[in-house]
């Protein structure tokens, strides 16, 4: 199945993202405003075989029973139906073309695959051509990305890991990519483009759990979320939406297919420290949870405690695992009689079924890691708690949850600790969800020393460990990309002059950032953008802020990430430039926008329409919608908001009105980053990277 839309976390399949499907309007009928379903949407009629794909363009459904194609609209009514040759597999939607993921063979066996992609007209269902796939294992999820098909078969249980098979438009083989998951039972079954990812549906079973593989789009790696996904997926009116296909008779012989909202589907894993808990039990959320430790005494009792839990409405258990169990990486730290990976896959296993999500623990406290065999704190004992937590998460296929105590550790090492958790994506947010860190102009000083917009300032960008980093970019006469927040040279460099009326070797030579003590004829130059991206192509994400804008300019930037080898899925644009977001929404819709919202409260009352709009809004509510028409307008991911004159109660306002980005501008210290924490930002521009991260540690 495939939604291909601009963003995360990351899309809707609203009237305004199909420009990134290049469909037809008038074949495809889509409404002016964003689709909706009402709840569940279950697919008219019973089949013979059950649902092995969904995909969701417009106001159409389309479902792939094993042996029929079906198109509905947002209710389920069925508007064309084709029967088609076993066993049918994913599908997805591509201009007015329906793909079909199709074995004829053996599937899941070394040898005996024989592989279709069959394709059909998208409204009639009627057939249009064949290709034959080298695929020996089998086809079974299917999806697109640009001008490439992505397919992905059945898995052996002699094989750990699944391959994507990357093909042209001719269903000629690009690439074969290879993930490391691990077996999966059945390989995989679905997959999707969703906002920049890919999103591949795996079946479970024998402690496997079933769920989601989520990859970015270059498939160099993949996080794994327990849950719903092995069936199909498709995006409905901003929501996500996975697919059940439950038998209508006991005989299994009828079949239908549901969408269900899946809203949580995609939340990164949790990581806990202590103060999650009130007497062992988790009260927050929708989980009821209770702790077991993995000791010699819950080995004895655990089968007995366990069932009581479940008996007892409990619906997860995390368990404290210690030296309860054989690490793979350090099989001398098991305690007697510890679980062995076969035992506890089982045990595994046998929570899911009784109705237990089971969440692993480690302690890695002062006073209390002793089993490790390295002290907490220093380098060695890091590298060891690290190597224990590849070993958990990898038995637990990327748990939700993963509770990690850290109790006696110094702020630096739980930093430390923390970054590197996330970097091996074993989970996202450790501890508290902090907002995002966006090194504001490459994270620069206002001493001199690191001028912002420099090499050192892009390189202490690199060392604060930011999520994101802000770009500021103009032209030079010469059509050179610089980066600079200024149209001129005047406030960095004491220099008034254009930037736009010099060559680039001119402001080369004779320009100078100010030094130290803001004194002139400092070390530091202009940066060209592709010197800064070289220097900052490691920090996850990027904030493009074009100063100047043309068309021919923004492709040529495009150009450098290119280069740079950065695909275009960590790109935002985030500017107050009109031009800018109208173009990026009409030609690279899959980049995502943010606009900077720039109003004020007037003193005779009311508030300035800033960049949103002409005039003035009488109230406050008048002002908070039109930015989110300012939003719609231009299918914006989020807003960037002046934080003195921001409520808590405006983030709340947006995130509710569909914005799936709020951040701030800016957070320059510690007290403030404590303070607005509770509004629930999703990150935070500022000059003070490290200092900031400090100040919401101390929460």
């Amino acid at each position: 199945m495939s939604v291909s839309c601009p963003i995360l976390r990351y899309a809707s399949k609203s009237a305004a993202e199909i420009g990134c499907l290049a469909l037809s309007l008038a074949v495809f009928a889509f409404a002016d405003a964003a689709p909706k379903a009402a709840g569940n949407v279950v697919c008219e009629g019973k089949y013979r075989g059950h649902l092995q794909g969904t995909d969701a363009v417009g106001t159409n459904i389309w479902w792939s029973f094993t042996k029929t194609l079906v198109r509905t609209d947002l209710s389920g009514k069925v508007l064309a139906l084709q029967n088609a040759p076993s066993h049918q597999g994913d599908l997805c939607v591509k201009d007015d073309t329906l793909y079909v993921a199709v074995n004829r063979g053996r599937f899941n066996t070394e040898t005996g695959g024989v592989s279709y992609v069959m394709s059909y007209d998208a409204m009639t269902l009627k057939p249009k051509k064949t290709w034959k796939l080298d695929m020996p294992y089998g086809a079974g999820g299917m999806t697109w990305h640009g001008d490439r098909f992505y397919v992905i078969g059945g898995l052996p249980p002699t094989d750990g890991r699944n391959y994507v098979h990357e093909y042209d438009g001719d269903f000629n083989l690009v690439k074969r990519h290879v993930l490391d998951t691990g077996y999966t039972v059945l390989g995989i079954q679905t997959a999707t483009l969703m906002d920049g990812e890919f999103l591949f549906g795996i079946y479970g079973g024998s402690g496997n759990p079933s769920g989601t593989l989520r990859c970015p789009p270059d498939l160099s790696s993949y996080r794994r979320y327990v849950g719903r996904g092995s069936i199909g997926y498709a995006k409905i009116g901003g929501r996500i939406y996975t697919a059940t296909t439950p038998s209508v008779l006991t005989t299994k012989k009828n079949w239908t297919g549901t969408l269900i909202p899946d809203d949580g589907l995609l939340d990164d894993a949790r990581l806990y420290s202590s103060p999650w808990y009130s007497k062992g039990v988790m009260k927050t959320g929708p989980m009821r949870t209770a702790r077991v430790a993995l000791d010699a005494d819950g080995r004895k009792e655990w089968t007995a405690a366990t069932k009581k839990l479940a008996d007892e409405g409990f619906n997860a258990v995390v368990i404290d695992i210690a030296d309860g169990y054989i690490y793979p990486s350090h099989p001398e730290l098991a305690a007697k009689e510890a679980w062995d990976v076969k035992r506890f896959r089982m045990e595994l296993s046998r929570l899911y079924e009784i109705g237990l999500e089971p969440i692993p623990c480690l302690d890695f406290s002062v006073g209390r890691c002793a089993w490790i065999g390295k002290p907490a704190g220093t380098a060695e004992g890091l590298a060891r708690c690290l190597e224990l937590v590849k070993d958990i998460h990898k038995i637990f296929g990327h748990p939700r949850y993963f509770q990690l105590v850290a109790d006696g550790w110094s702020a630096a090492d739980r930093e430390t600790f923390r970054r590197a958790i996330i970097a091996r994506g074993y989970g996202s947010h450790p501890w508290p969800k902090w907002p995002l860190m966006i090194a504001h102009r490459g994270a620069g000083d206002r001493d001199g020393r690191k001028p912002e917009a420099s090499k050192a300032a892009y390189s202490n960008a690199v060392a604060t460990a930011c999520d994101v980093v802000k770009l500021d970019v103009q032209r030079t006469r010469d059509g050179v990309i610089v980066m600079s927040h200024d149209p001129t040279l005047k406030r960095n460099m004491g220099w008034d002059v254009n930037i736009i009326d010099l060559d680039y070797a001119e402001i080369f030579e004779k320009g100078r950032y100010y030094g130290p003590g803001h004194k002139p004829g400092g070390p530091e130059r202009i940066v060209r953008l592709d010197e800064a991206l070289a220097i900052v192509k490691k920090i996850p994400q990027f904030w493009v802020d074009f100063k100047y804008f043309d068309p021919e300019f923004a492709e040529n930037l495009l150009k450098c990430f290119d280069e740079a080898g950065i695909d275009h899925s960590r790109i935002m644009v985030a500017t107050f430039s009109k031009p800018a977001l109208g173009y990026f929404k009409e030609h690279h819709p899959q980049i995502r926008r943010i606009s900077h919202i720039n109003w004020r409260e007037l003193p005779e009352g009311g508030y300035s329409g800033g960049n949103m709009k002409a005039g003035k809004s009488a109230t406050r509510a008048e002002l908070l919608q039109s930015i989110v028409d300012h939003c719609a307008k231009f299918d914006l991911y989020g807003v960037n908001m002046a934080m003195a004159a921001t409520t808590d109660e405006d983030v709340a306002f947006l995130h509710a009105h569909g914005a799936k980005w709020v951040s701030f501008y800016f957070i320059q210290n510690a007290e403030d980053a404590r303070t607005r924490f509770k509004a629930g930002a999703d990150a935070y521009v500022t000059d003070y990277v490290s200092k900031v991260r400090e100040g919401l540690s101390a929460l």
